[in-house]
């Protein structure tokens, strides 16, 4: 797999059916989000996402079914997650509340997890259903990231100060 024209590279990172995600880096070292559908590549860049130079702008994660995650980062260079249709073609930012950046991981059906910093920039792992955000933080945690989704099984980091450890939670 190598988006056309790119010069520098193509990473790809999750696959749904004939669906492959990830990202690209084109001649300026910018980085892009991508969708390819086993005949065509389209780029994946939300509204308001800026790219710098050197991988940073717009990292794709995710695919399941018709729906795309990953992250993008805006013009006050803040990260936020978002979810692309795409049978619509139309991007949703996903950012818990109160959070003061956040990545998209992974995605199962309507499910989605992730990570989010709040204000001390503590690293939380979430599902998000559709409709609510769950953070999940097994005890001890001083950090957690939620890493992929299966239904409602996820799987994910934590680390208690000392060590990290994996986990499997069914919220």
């Amino acid at each position: 797999l190598s988006f056309p024209g790119t010069v520098i590279g193509t990473t790809a990172r999750a696959v749904s059916g004939n669906n492959v995600v990830g990202t690209y880096d084109d001649s300026t070292g910018r980085s892009h989000g991508f969708l390819f559908d086993g005949t065509n590549y389209t780029t994946l860049d939300p509204p308001g996402a800026v790219s710098l130079p050197y991988g940073s702008g717009v990292s794709v994660s995710g695919v399941s079914g018709n729906n795309v995650v990953g992250r993008y980062l805006d013009s006050s260079y803040v990260w936020h997650g978002f979810l692309y249709d795409i049978s619509t073609s139309a991007y949703t930012t996903l950012d818990p509340p109160g959070s003061t950046w956040t990545a998209l991981h992974g995605v199962s059906d309507n499910y989605v997890v992730g990570s989010f910093g709040e204000a001390n920039n503590i690293e939380h792992g979430f599902l998000y259903n559709g409709t609510s955000y769950t953070t999940l933080e097994p005890v001890g945690s001083v950090m957690s990231s939620a890493n992929a989704v299966s239904g409602e099984y996820v799987v994910g980091e934590y680390g208690d100060g000392n060590r990290h450890y994996g986990f499997l939670a069914d919220p």
